[in-house]
């Protein structure tokens, strides 16, 4: 048996939410201002409960951290970034679809870190988006990972006189290592992105392709994605 404990602050305000898990089942559990108990639920069924923001956020915390699934034939796994694009391919992915958030960055100095990429509220956004349409989310909390695997080498790089791209280096390997990964865990058998680019068959094989909108495509920064994992997504 498994102790997790997630928690979540803002303004002040704390809120706490401690899990006893077995296999992919929740035994106990210490959790306000959820809609619903968690004890007897499995952790995907879990994901899936709504509730006060800071209380949703200390469950998710917890359950990143012990999250798998029984594989199911039809489930999803999507990508979500709390944008536009990314809710668009959750409501593609069907009804056995399951988010999944990455917490990689933010930086408190910037214009607009609140809305940001990985910031706490994309991953709020995201996360609502996917309990109103009653689907589970994950979040992953994998900062110390990008700082050491994509921050690192880029402040390397430049102290070294290069000029490295960061993007390519978490887009096209980082995320989409951590993503697969999920995925099996989740028992997903497909990964959605909503990355603007297209997968192709060409000669036998599947291959990246640049998106229909060359104003948005995003094919450069997928460039280092290995072709052996597209039949997947």
């Amino acid at each position: 048996m498994a102790l997790v404990v997630g928690d979540s602050s803002r303004d002040g305000e704390v809120a706490l939410v401690r899990l006893a898990v077995e296999g992919d089942r929740i035994v106990e559990a210490d959790a306000e201002g959820l809609e619903r108990p968690l004890a007897g639920l499995t952790l995907l069924e879990a994901a899936a409960v709504p509730g006060e923001t800071l209380a949703a956020d200390a469950l998710a915390n917890a359950l990143g951290q012990v999250f798998r699934a029984t594989p199911a034939p039809d489930r999803v796994a999507v990508a979500m970034s709390g944008g536009v694009d990314s809710a668009v391919a959750l409501l593609r992915a069907g009804s056995a679809a399951i988010g999944v958030t990455l917490r990689l960055w933010i930086d408190p100095e910037a214009p607009d870190s609140e809305r940001a990429c990985c910031s706490p509220e994309a991953v709020i956004a995201a996360r609502e988006t996917c309990h109103a349409l009653g689907l589970p989310h994950v979040t992953l909390d994998l900062r110390e990972e990008f700082r050491r695997t994509v921050v690192a080498p880029f402040v390397r790089g430049y102290a070294e006189g290069r000029t490295p791209n960061p993007c390519i280096r978490c887009n096209g390997s980082f995320r989409f290592a951590e993503l697969r990964a999920f995925a099996e865990r989740a028992g997903a058998a497909r990964l959605v992105t909503g990355h603007y680019a297209r997968i192709v068959e060409h000669r036998g094989r599947r291959l990246l392709a640049r998106a229909h909108d060359p104003e948005k495509d995003q094919t450069y920064m997928l460039a280092r994605l290995d072709p052996r994992f597209l039949e997947r997504i």
